[in-house]
């Protein structure tokens, strides 16, 4: 089957950008970007960048006031996203007022014991991709984002929360940005807060990706990850977490809801089992340790209907031209 010129002309592009690693996305790359027609509106294409499948990382105002370790700036600025490898896009005041990275998505926890606003990942970071050639910059919704370096991102939070835990002078920049939007937040609840998110994030970091060298950007054993959260860190049985010895890049999403199997490894034919699956991966947060289900045993924060909104998404979603 032949390509067209155009279609030729994007394959050769997208080749070279992704062999020599040139795809920046800096925000003032922003009108310079190409969105691909892909089949998706601007509306499910935000749907898709922002919505929450349940991931529950750590609170949502402890992470927009947080800074970075020896700085001021804010976790969330633009430029940390770009360092880390995660995409922003223009601004956009009714889907992501609070300029979140794609990817990153708030999860509101109505009821039960892990009730609250949390920041977490949603399958956006890791499957959105993007290259630059001559200034411009081409998104490919879906695609592999082999910019993203997920363990350079999650130690970057434990190293700022960690700074802010230890540093009252840190703590207190942190409680005046979040009294910015919420003056009557309680100085002792805000530092018991931290402190339990810098715990989550810290144990992420030590058990969950358990890595005798750094895969780089592009780069995760997913499966390994999800097994070491759950079964190790969710159980407290840290004698079943393993290295995380196979990093991969992650595939491209069209036509996957489409296919027989929806795990490129051929474990998991449900897409629904495998995106819960894969919530667990990106943080949601899940009761192993309860005696029973009466007193919280199973409890989580995942998210079915997001997980099923996403996953109609995907069936609407093409492939690139090319």
């Amino acid at each position: 089957m032949g390509f067209s010129a155009k279609a030729t002309k994007y394959l050769l592009i997208s080749g070279y950008c992704i062999l020599w690693g040139i795809n920046s996305a800096t925000a003032a790359d922003s009108s310079q970007l190409i969105r691909l027609n892909q089949g998706w509106n601007a509306q499910q294409r935000s749907d898709y960048y922002w919505g929450s499948q349940g991931s529950a990382l750590i609170s949502y105002d402890i992470y927009l006031a947080l800074q970075l370790a020896g700085s001021n700036e804010l976790f969330n600025s633009a430029a940390h996203a770009d360092k880390v490898g995660l995409l922003m896009d223009p601004p956009d005041l009714k889907n992501n007022p609070d300029n979140l990275p794609i990817g990153i998505s708030k999860t509101v926890v109505p009821s039960g014991q892990f009730t609250g606003v949390y920041m977490g990942m949603t399958c956006a970071a890791c499957h959105t991709g993007q290259v630059q050639y001559q200034g411009k910059q081409i998104r490919i919704d879906g695609g592999a984002a082999n910019r993203f370096n997920l363990i350079a991102w999650i130690k970057s939070l434990s190293d700022s929360l960690n700074a802010t835990v230890s540093d009252s002078d840190r703590f207190q920049a942190l409680l005046k940005n979040i009294q910015k939007t919420n003056p009557s937040i309680n100085e002792k609840e805000l530092k018991e807060r931290l402190q339990k998110d810098a715990d989550v994030v810290n144990a992420q970091v030590k058990y969950s990706f358990v890595l005798p060298s750094l895969p780089g950007p592009g780069r995760v054993d997913a499966l390994e990850s999800i097994h070491n959260y759950l079964m190790g860190i969710q159980t407290g049985i840290l004698s079943n977490v393993y290295p995380s010895i196979a990093p991969v890049k992650p595939p491209f999403l069209w036509n996957a809801p489409q296919s027989a199997w929806v795990q490129w490894s051929g474990i998991a034919q449900n897409p629904l089992r495998r995106n819960f699956g894969e919530s667990l991966g990106v943080f949601a947060r899940y009761d192993l340790k309860s005696p029973t289900p009466e007193q919280g045993l199973f409890d989580g924060t995942n998210d079915i209907r997001g997980q099923v909104k996403l996953e109609h998404l995907l069936k609407l979603l093409a492939p690139p031209q090319w």
